[in-house]
């Protein structure tokens, strides 16, 4: 029994890390459309940037 209840949350963990995995990759696409050269990447380092400079 626990052992099919642990491939059951297995498949779940897959199915949600593929929906994670294209999600990120479309908005990093989106993003490197609209001027983020490394898209994520570039993201992040503006808003640490923008963190620094805040404080």
């Amino acid at each position: 029994m626990e052992r099919m209840n642990l491939e059951k949350k297995l498949s779940e963990l897959e199915r949600i890390y593929e929906q994670l995995t294209e999600e990120y990759k479309e908005i990093d696409q989106v993003l490197r459309a609209i001027g983020f050269p490394y898209g994520m990447v570039s993201l992040k380092d503006v808003a640490r940037e923008l963190i620094k400079e805040a404080s």
